[in-house]
């Protein structure tokens, strides 16, 4: 390996360890939560929370701005005391967005769930603003380089959520649900701006337009893509009890996202480990290693992929039972088609991996585009007929159209195993009709 790659890699090996540890307790966390939190609320009140978080999510992501990638893109390469100066002043210029992402979640929450209580909506708004400012001090704390405290809003949330569900619900029943996940949020903007106290400048803590601009439209284009993968995964649930009026519904897909999104992020950590190594090939016109790096990554987890498909088929029927409660035996349904998507999801990331190394992220715009179009189709099409099972599917329906823009325009660089991938997808979609005709 070239000394360049071995240096873009030492960054990502020191800090390893501590990823994988924040991320081990993310993971913990939400099989803790998924197992927990729809058996304490019940298919009713579950339905609810889910369209609260689904809808607190979306007016969140319309604060982002792309400052993620504006704080690790410019904080290390500026000075002491111009890294405060934009810290402050994103500070400020967050507060403000928050406070209109606020008043647009309320206003939606209202209109859209005739079950909703002002006093649940107002609350929600406060959610919304805090997690918003929250995001500035801890993607700081990346640009400095405190990945540690960079993760903990990232990982531990879930935990968090869990403790104060647990202690309210029985005691204030909905009201105890909405007020549990608001604490939640005030807890972590309390802590990222504690752990950055010692960066803060009172005279920068102001407006300033001029100064903002050319972060603000760097970051926007990372905005607009963030905002479609949202969208995508997020608006799934507020589709569902908008069309069909049925909460415990949403819930049920909520469910099958969240476990969905278990192994989607874990193939989204591990495909991001490889860039710097990828990246140093394409620079270098090493195609072909590039090619066997990301050929071995997606084989394997296509692979693996599949065997977990044929699990969750097995399984369903009689581990959502279990696990949640008779209430919930129509969520196995919608669990059992969104796993389809786990192994597509291996041809995607590998396509996304090779998008990011050779600077395409229009592409990876367009892409997701594409997959939120195709999903809202489908939807519009099936959750009439199927409830969230119809959602399920056309999300699994959105990662084949996501991969199959990216693979068109990078198919010189990107060079899949069809004979494979077609034989072993081939023989999985038998086994899964094989399951259903036995009644799995």
């Amino acid at each position: 390996m070239s000394v360049l790659a071995k240096k873009l890699q030492s960054g990502p090996l020191r800090n390893v360890s501590v990823i994988s540890l924040h991320k081990s307790a993310q993971i913990v966390g939400q099989l803790v939560a998924v197992a927990t939190i729809p058996r304490l609320l019940g298919a009713e009140d579950h339905g609810q929370f889910a369209f609260i978080i689904s809808l607190a999510y979306l007016g969140q992501i319309l604060g982002d701005f792309g400052t993620l990638e504006v704080m690790s893109r410019f904080v290390p390469t500026l000075p002491s005391g111009e890294k405060e100066q934009l810290y402050m002043r994103t500070l400020v210029f967050k507060v403000v967005v928050g406070l209109v992402c606020a008043l647009l979640t309320v206003m939606a929450a209202m209109w859209l769930a005739p079950w909703m209580r002002l006093s649940w909506a107002l609350l929600i708004g406060v959610g919304v603003v805090a997690h918003i400012v929250a995001w500035v001090p801890f993607q700081y704390m990346l640009g400095v380089n405190q990945i540690g405290q960079w993760m903990v809003e990232q990982s531990w949330r879930q935990w968090v959520l869990l403790l104060l569900l647990v202690a309210l619900y029985p005691w204030l029943g909905m009201t105890g649900t909405v007020l549990a996940w608001t604490g939640m949020e005030l807890v972590f903007c309390g802590l990222g701006l504690w752990w950055t106290r010692g960066y803060w400048q009172t005279a920068e803590l102001r407006l300033v337009w001029a100064y903002l601009w050319p972060y603000i439209t760097f970051g926007f284009g990372f905005f607009i893509a963030n905002l479609v993968s949202a969208l995508l995964y997020r608006s799934g649930p507020v589709l569902v009890e908008t069309m069909t009026r049925e909460t415990a519904q949403a819930g049920f897909l909520n469910l099958a996202i969240g476990l969905f999104l278990m192994p989607y992020l874990l193939l989204t950590q591990v495909a991001f480990s490889f860039v710097p190594t990828l990246s140093s090939f394409y620079t270098q016109g090493q195609l072909d290693q590039l090619q066997q790096w990301v050929s071995n990554f997606v084989r394997y987890s296509w692979l693996v992929g599949w065997v977990g498909v044929v699990g969750v088929w097995l399984t369903a029927d009689w581990g959502v039972q279990f696990v949640f409660g008779p209430d919930y035996a129509e969520a196995a349904a919608p669990l059992k088609w969104i796993s389809v998507g786990i192994p597509l999801s291996a041809l995607l990331w590998g396509a996304n991996i090779v998008a990011t190394v050779a600077g395409q992220g229009k592409l990876r715009f367009w892409s997701s585009l594409a997959a939120l179009f195709v999903f809202i189709v489908a939807s519009l099409w099936l959750v009439p007929r199927y409830s969230a099972t119809g959602a399920a599917i056309g999300l699994s329906l959105s990662v084949v159209a996501n991969f199959a823009v990216l693979y068109y325009f990078l198919r010189s660089i990107y060079r899949p195993a069809w004979l494979l991938y077609l034989s072993t997808g081939v023989v999985g979609g038998v086994i899964l009709w094989l399951l259903a005709s036995l009644g799995f």
